[in-house]
């Protein structure tokens, strides 16, 4: 640095750092607010049915049960997408697996900030419609508190953990959902 004439000295190397990382966190922050907004107006009933089932009666145990929910997919996957690729018949499951986790990953955040928005719109509008504005509003405060070192981290970590258990929850709902016909009681 600053050795030769081509060279940034160090105070333009520190404020192009600076600018840099601006536009980062600038171009990140548009990113997800932009995703938030379209999983919410392109997806309305499963994003009505996340909220649902994370905020309904304002149940405490509920959503600490969808964190631990979320928690143990975000523990347990890793270790059986490793099981499954040391044995050589389960690679290719391994691989759908991988993929499967980061999609969870990706959900789970953009669903954390629509949580938070569809939290902010039932306190302070009692509004219980979900729309894009609120997935928006919801994603650019969670993302806001983020930045908060430590505190802001452990809150998204655990609206992320409640969101991914909401979809875990839901998808479960989905797959295995049986009629009255299917399973008589008699």
């Amino acid at each position: 640095i600053g050795s030769s004439s081509f060279l940034p000295s160090t105070e333009e190397a520190h404020t192009f750092a600076i600018a840099g990382a601006t536009v980062l966190f600038i171009v990140h922050l548009l990113a997800v607010l932009i995703l938030a907004g379209l999983l919410a107006g392109l997806f309305p009933h499963f994003t009505e049915h996340v909220a649902e089932r994370t905020l309904a009666d304002r149940s405490p145990r509920r959503f600490v049960l969808l964190a631990l929910l979320g928690f143990a997919i975000l523990v347990a996957t890793p270790v059986l997408i490793l099981i499954l690729i040391l044995s050589f018949v389960g690679i290719g499951v391994a691989l759908i697996l991988a993929a499967l986790y980061g999609l969870f990953l990706l959900l789970a955040y953009i669903y954390a900030g629509i949580l938070a928005g569809a939290a902010l719109s039932r306190a302070l509008m009692k509004r219980y419609v979900i729309t894009w504005k609120e997935a928006v509003l919801g994603m650019l405060v969670l993302y806001l508190i983020g930045v908060i070192p430590y505190f802001g981290m452990i809150i998204k970590f655990i609206l992320m953990m409640a969101a991914g258990g909401a979809i875990v929850s839901l998808s479960y709902s989905a797959a295995f959902k049986r009629g009255q016909d299917e399973l008589p009681l008699e």
